[in-house]
């Protein structure tokens, strides 16, 4: 998948999929199937901006649910070929019809544009899907405007998404991802307080600024290099360790041995086992994680099909 940081002519005709996509989530996944279907030999793209100096007004303190890693690997996974991935400043000022013609028309040669019913876009977010109906239709582009996608008799949305992290309601927000939910990144050294109580675990840094799940233990499943791993996993700030006040993700793996440290780990999160909490001391502690584990084990499940075709 070809990554495009900043604004400028691209080769052949392209099928644009317009949006901000910060969970690729079922309804951003249909916006973007809706252009690859009327692609046929256009290059499939999806036109998205990275935050920098400027935020959108309707997403200043939004956290979004995917590091930019994550949310490129999700757009990889759903076959798109290529990403225009400018900053906000840099098309933040561009008034909407001055967007369309220049940058969809002239830049990107669009033969087909695809986004959502609320789609908005150039200076003030002025620019609705009514009025790319009528530049697309001035301009011999076809245009697809997908109608809200429901679940549950509710819209599926970032916002419905982000809610239900911070409830710990992981299945119900993964059934509306279309996937698990997932921490990505590297194992780090912490303190090995765990391994001196019999459950070495696996850190990884989370980004403070990211949609995060309610702090708890997790059922879930580890992937490093290929290999697929039962696990249970701590999302949380750890309060009875005096000082460890960082969010961090700390991952137990049932079947596992050896030295992990620097290797890339996905670690899906499948339901919420109990929220975190403080203990009154390392026994307590220890007794509870030895029960989560025990419970993990208990659960013998198979690993999701969907896990392991990423």
């Amino acid at each position: 998948m070809e990554i495009v940081t900043e604004l400028r002519e691209q080769p052949g005709p392209s099928a644009v999929a317009l949006g901000y996509f910060d969970g690729v989530h079922t309804a951003h996944a249909a916006v973007i199937r809706a252009m690859q279907e009327a692609a046929g030999e256009a290059v499939s793209t999806v036109l998205t901006f990275r935050l920098g100096k400027r935020v959108p007004d309707n997403k200043a303190g939004m956290r979004p649910i995917l590091t930019p890693e994550q949310q490129l690997e999700q757009l990889e996974r759903l076959g798109v070929e290529r990403v225009l991935l400018p900053a906000f400043e840099e098309i933040a000022s561009i008034l909407p019809e001055v967007f369309f013609r220049q940058v969809l028309a002239e830049q990107l040669h669009a033969q087909v544009i695809a986004c959502g019913y609320d789609y908005s876009f150039g200076k003030g977010a002025a620019g609705t899907p009514k009025l790319l109906e009528q530049l697309c239709g001035e301009a011999g582009i076809a245009l697809r405007v997908l109608p809200p996608m429901t679940q549950g008799g509710e819209p599926v949305s970032s916002t419905r998404i982000r809610r239900l992290l911070e409830a710990g309601a992981l299945p119900e927000a993964n059934a509306l991802l279309g996937y698990c939910y997932y921490v990505l990144g590297p194992v780090v050294r912490g303190r090995s307080l765990g391994r001196t109580l019999g459950f070495p675990t696996l850190n990884q840094r989370l980004l403070p600024e990211q949609a995060l799940p309610r702090f708890g233990v997790y059922n879930s499943w580890t992937e490093i290099e290929g290999r697929q791993y039962r696990s249970i996993t701590n999302i949380g700030i750890k309060p009875t360790i005096e000082g460890a006040r960082e969010p961090l993700a700390e991952t137990y793996l049932l079947d596992a041995e050896g030295d992990f440290y620097g290797r890339i780990a996905r670690v899906s999160l499948l339901s919420m086992t109990r929220p975190e909490r403080k203990f009154r001391d390392l026994d307590e502690l220890c007794s509870t994680v030895h029960g989560d584990i025990a419970h993990r084990r208990s659960l013998n499940d198979a690993c999701p099909a969907h896990l392991q075709r990423l």
